[in-house]
């Protein structure tokens, strides 16, 4: 229950229930509360500005008022409008004419799909300090997740490329997948830290730590066992997962680091295991 509600309703007796005398007026005290959540009347508020011309009292000079800069128009949108649109259109990925039926639907207001393509595209300008500010955290963290995934633009297949950390994403699309996006978008350029990442080979030639997305290790191991029949691949897989619950495990505990004997036996399985990986491929080379 909110502490501070907007607004209260007072529910006193009529009258008596034994001589019926009309209570109404008389002051009591609240021994019972309860409250209803919900939405106000949804409508568009309109804000009229008015310019007035006057007359100096001394010189007779007439002066006129002026309109505030973001009032440019007879009739315009104001920036409540504009951030709802944008919100649902980008974030919550409502289409385009489903945007404004929405709108003109709950509030009355009508809103034509060039306009919200216009209100999207001077988002996009106002958030481009945010997307550098966005880059700039990303190249100085000391670890980032990269990937890329098709999308189609004006439909034709481009690439949007993720480069993140524990708090920033920085999403870029580019019409190639390759170094000339990467070069063009320039964070693995400049980037100094340890960037976990697919095996894609344009990120190879980048000169930072590199570790292997493990989700990618497990889709890998899976198929070695699962396709090609490699029983060391569905015990390394295993062991790979068992560490990840253990590591989870103790996170939660606010640990930093498993318990020595703990960690040194999944060394050891992990040994065991990529030793008889070597095992394996040494008989297949020899054969």
């Amino acid at each position: 229950m909110a502490e501070q509600p907007d607004k209260k309703v007072i529910h006193g007796p009529s009258e008596c229930v034994q001589c019926h005398l009309p209570l109404e007026g008389v002051a009591g005290h609240m021994i019972e509360r309860r409250q209803v959540h919900d939405l106000p009347r949804w409508r568009i508020e309109v804000t009229e500005h008015q310019v007035e011309e006057g007359e100096c009292p001394r010189c007779q000079q007439r002066n006129r008022g002026c309109f505030p800069a973001e009032v440019s128009a007879p009739g315009k949108s104001g920036p409540g409008v504009r951030a709802l649109a944008v919100y649902l259109h980008q974030y919550q990925l409502v289409p385009m004419q489903r945007t404004c039926e929405l709108l003109s639907d709950l509030s009355g207001c009508e809103l034509s799909e060039g306009t919200l393509l216009s209100w999207i595209e001077l988002a996009a300008e106002t958030l481009a300090p945010s997307l550098e500010q966005i880059k700039q955290g990303v190249l100085a963290s000391p670890l980032q997740h990269a990937d890329e995934t098709g999308v189609h633009l004006g439909g034709k297949l481009h690439w949007l490329h993720v480069n993140s950390t524990g708090f920033l994403t920085h999403l870029a699309w580019h019409r190639k997948r390759g170094r000339d996006a990467l070069e063009a978008i320039g964070i693995w350029p400049h980037y100094q830290g340890r960037s976990m990442r697919d095996r894609w080979a344009s990120y190879d030639r980048y000169g930072c730590l590199h570790s292997i997305c493990g989700a990618h290790v497990i889709r890998d191991l899976t198929y070695e066992y699962e396709q090609q029949g490699q029983v060391w691949a569905g015990d390394l897989k295993e062991v790979l997962l068992g560490m990840h619950a253990a590591a989870c495990q103790w996170r939660e505990r606010e640990a930093t680091r498993l318990p020595p004997l703990e960690r040194d036996e999944w060394v050891s399985q992990y040994a065991r295991c990529a030793g008889t990986r070597l095992c394996h491929s040494a008989t297949s080379w020899a054969g």
